[in-house]
Order: C-alpha cells, then structure tokens, then sequence
C-alpha cells in the first residue's frame, strides 16, 4: 500500500517483488480520496482495501506478508491486523518509514495562507492548497490514537537522511520564515524518531537504518533489502513449520 507516495517512487520496489510474488498494489488514496472517503474513517478505507484483497486473491491462496510506505504503511498495518483476525494467519508486517501520530492535528489552512506575500500565494496556490489538502486527509484518517496491536511480526526500515525541501517550499521558507515555523509544527511527525515510537509497542521488533531519505529510500539499492528480509523470513517460518 503506497498511501500517498506516487507509483512511480514505489515502481522499484514493486518491480523487484514481482519477480518473486503475486501482487495487489492499490493506487495512491488521493486519487479516490474525495470521492470515497472523505466523510468517512480510517475503518473505511481499510474495510474497502479488505475487501478488494478478498476478491483478488483466489480461492486457497494467502497473504505472504503485508508492506506499506510512510502512511500506506499504516493501511498496511491495520490490514494486517485485520487479515489475521480474519483468518487466524499471523502474516508479517513491513514498514517502510512509517509514522504515527497520536494526537490529532488542527491547524487553520487559511491563518497560514495568511502569512505567506501575495505574490507568493498567486504564484503557488495549488501547490500549497494540495499540501494541506493532504494534511486534512491524514489528520482524518490517520490520527486515531495510538496503534492496536498486530498478532505477528513487524519490522520497520526507517530513513536516516533529511529529505530535501522541494524549490516551491525553499522559496516560500526563505520569503515567509513564520510559516515555515508554523508549517514544521503541522509537519512535525515527519521528525519524529518512529524507531523509539514503534518499540514502545514491539520491544523486540526488528528496526533498519537506511542511509537514505523518505522518498530515495525506495530506490532499487534499498528496496532489494526489504525483499530480501521477506524472502527470508518466509523460507526460515516455512522451513520451520
């Protein structure tokens, strides 16, 4: 599950467990989001990707592992959950650089654009309002306390790197330093130390370190890891059955 990270960034991961596996990859949620979901929950939207998992896979297969980047991970997470509950199948639980936060987030989309120059705001109003429409969708759906607990393994490859500021947000934090403040605040999940997060609730869990950041941790140098860790983990738990 991609959440929102574009196919194109996933499409070396994917490409690489292909050769390995069947696979059910779902779009980016923001292409379906306002038409599907948007009044409604997280149980939604995991309920209706189930749901879709059901009438793909065909009759005596099952899920070998679950996967998810950044918030599709949290998808993935509780589609896990769900499978095992389900089925009675522990299936393990991959997540790449996935966050979580607790809390919920409001902030106030127009106050922000309020600080911005004018000339700023005509000049990036789309990019800005697809931002926030994107902080909206996750404070709906993906703030929901803390996690419930996954009846199987779960282990988490996280970034290590600070991902680069796009030109459009360098522009904006160079010309408007108090929305860049403000923006860090409604942002500031992406900091965190899921690592240290996640252990609170897997003592044991496995964690990698990945020299890269979000988005160039899913380049084909890294991802062969993450296959490679599925690969085996499932011949040493099939070998030991």
């Amino acid at each position: 599950v991609g959440g929102t990270t574009p196919y194109k960034d996933l499409e070396p991961y994917v490409e690489l467990l292909t050769q390995h596996y069947s696979l059910l990859v779902y779009e980016p949620i923001g292409e379906h989001y306002d038409y599907i979901f948007k009044n409604e929950d997280i149980n939604a939207v995991v309920n209706m990707y189930y749901v879709l998992l059901e009438l793909t896979l065909p009759d005596g297969v099952n899920v070998s592992a679950f996967t998810g980047h950044c918030f599709g991970g949290e998808i993935a997470y509780r589609m896990a959950i769900k499978w095992t509950q389900n089925t009675g199948l522990k299936v393990p639980m991959v997540m790449l650089d996935v966050f979580w936060r607790v809390d919920p987030l409001h902030f106030d989309e127009e106050a922000l654009m309020k600080m911005l120059p004018q000339e700023l705001v005509d000049k990036y109003v789309n990019a800005i309002r697809s931002y926030a429409h994107a902080m909206h969708m996750y404070d709906k759906l993906g703030r929901q306390g803390v996690p419930p607990l996954h009846d199987g393994d779960v282990v988490l490859f996280r970034a290590t790197q600070v991902e680069p500021e796009s030109p459009i947000m360098t522009e904006i934090y160079e010309s408007a330093p108090q929305f860049k403040e403000a923006w860090c605040e409604v942002t500031s999940e992406r900091s965190m130390d899921n690592a240290a997060f996640w252990r609170q609730y897997y003592p044991d869990m496995e964690i990698y370190n990945m020299e890269a950041h979000h988005m160039s941790m899913l380049e084909k140098t890294h991802a062969q890891k993450y296959v490679e860790w599925i690969d085996n983990y499932l011949k040493n738990h099939q070998s030991s059955k």
